[in-house]
């Protein structure tokens, strides 16, 4: 604080700021005799701007003045984010964030998303995370601001969004031709809406839905396959924005007992080649027709419900 003029006897300065929160100081300071200015210790508290005024004695006039102090929030620092990863898809979550130097009102941001209100202590706040800023697997950078004015905003944290996995079960599977079972896919994560899940099949004729549902909120589904001939693999593929991770199911059909329904023609003539065209259920393209103990070369498997075979003179 400065006078402007030498003064005879010691001046007490009346000191008040307009927010002690931001800036306080001593309630006055003593001018010495003979001196033109005093310096006064401020104390910074939350950021802001607040107005420091001293006031001279009513005795010399009683003139004041001001000026506005500029206190800056510290920049945080963030050491550790809890849940350490979380999983792509996932509905809306708590992560609790662990640093230093955070104020009321410190903000969230998770990459270039809308920033997060939070709550906490100056080393933890705790923020509500939307389904959406996690809805693909990925690694996102998350940074701490606090209330202008400020230091700036906090080093980005890296953080992990996870692929979710997905199992099928059984893990191995045989039955029977036209014999059905159920399978299970299950996620390793809930799901903040409905995913699509693919399947396929390679090396084994099977009936099977091309695709599933798994709905939001559920970590498991169940679908139905139908068995027809052959062994291979099927394969749940979840969708690529959650990392396409796929698992796979060992499929073995066994040939069931076929079964003949009708044989045409009924009757046939002696010494005459003829082919028969047989019809049922359970025929495989492996399978043999015998007449009279003999098995028929001239088999062709039409599908599993027809076969033709011809018959030679001789038999």
């Amino acid at each position: 604080a400065t006078i402007s003029n030498l003064q005879a006897g010691d001046r007490v300065i009346s000191l008040t700021s307009s927010d002690s929160s931001i800036a306080s100081l001593p309630a006055t300071v003593t001018l010495p005799a003979g001196t033109t200015s005093v310096t006064v210790t401020v104390q910074g508290g939350v950021g802001g701007i607040a107005t420091l005024i001293g006031t001279l004695p009513a005795n010399i006039g009683g003139a004041s003045a001001s000026a506005f102090l500029t206190v800056n929030n510290p920049t945080p620092t963030i050491t550790q984010v809890d849940p350490v990863t979380t999983t792509a898809g996932v509905p809306s979550f708590t992560v609790i964030v662990t640093g230093s130097s955070f104020v009321s009102g410190t903000t969230l941001y998770l990459d270039s998303q809308a920033p997060l209100i939070t709550f906490g202590s100056g080393t933890q706040i705790t923020a509500s995370v939307p389904a959406s800023y996690v809805d693909t697997p990925g690694t996102i950078n998350i940074t701490a601001t606090n209330p202008s004015p400020s230091d700036g905003p906090s080093a980005p944290f890296a953080y992990t969004v996870v692929s979710p996995t997905i199992s099928l079960s059984p893990s191995t599977l045989t039955l029977g031709s036209r014999v059905t079972a159920t399978l299970a896919a299950t996620i390793s994560a809930v799901q903040s809406a409905d995913r699509v899940i693919s399947i396929t099949h390679t090396g084994v004729t099977l009936s099977s839905p091309a695709s599933i549902i798994l709905p939001a909120g559920s970590l498991s589904t169940t679908f139905i396959i139908t068995g027809s001939r052959g062994g291979g693999t099927l394969t749940a593929t979840l969708p690529s924005s959650l990392g396409r991770l796929a698992d796979s199911v060992d499929i073995t059909i066994t040939n069931s007992v076929p079964q003949i329904d009708l044989i045409v023609p009924s009757t046939i003539s002696v010494g005459v080649p003829i082919t028969l065209d047989i019809q049922g259920s359970g025929f495989v393209p492996s399978s043999t027709v015998r007449w009279k103990g003999t098995s028929l070369t001239q088999t062709v498997f039409i599908d599993d419900t027809d076969l033709n075979s011809g018959v030679p003179v001789g038999l």
